[in-house]
């Protein structure tokens, strides 16, 4: 059997999370090339490449005390919106500066959404005595991501 008991009612909407990331994973290529078609430098393209990693790693700590002092489900929600905004953003706008800004913005989300997203739904397993479901939902995690990532070069014909 794919599932066990009550494993979708438990996890689905995680599952569904993973799959939408892996749909997501390969915009990267596009956004260079789009960010190549606004006129900027590689090194321009390297310091919004870099603007992202760095909010990731700047935040990571103060961003992880939010998960453990208050809530990991607000911390994933608050990181969810945030990155959200930050990337809904970045079509609109076309100057440099703005655009690291952003994207700097959407790693401080990313942050925030970093080891508190599993760490609630341990959490949650933990809650509804189903221990037995941890190992079974970090190897489904990977393959939804997975099946989102071919799915989606499926998609664009490579």
């Amino acid at each position: 059997m794919l599932f066990k008991k009550d494993e979708l009612k438990l996890l689905w909407p995680f599952y569904l999370c993973y799959l939408l990331f892996g749909l997501s994973a390969v915009i990267t290529p596009f956004m260079v090339i789009y960010f190549q078609k606004l006129g900027f430098s590689y090194l321009q393209l390297a310091f919004i490449t870099v603007s992202t990693g760095l909010g990731i790693f700047l935040f990571e700590i103060p961003t992880g005390v939010v998960a453990d002092s208050f809530s990991r489900k607000l911390s994933v929600l608050i990181g969810y919106f945030i990155t959200g905004v930050a990337v809904f953003c970045v079509p609109f706008f076309t100057n440099f500066y703005i655009l690291l800004i952003l994207l700097f913005v959407a790693g401080i989300g990313m942050s925030f959404v970093s080891g508190a997203e599993e760490a609630w739904v341990i959490d949650n397993l933990n809650t509804y005595g189903r221990k037995d479901l941890q190992h079974e939902f970090f190897v489904k995690l990977q393959v939804c991501v997975g099946l989102g990532f071919i799915t989606f070069k499926g998609y664009l014909g490579f």
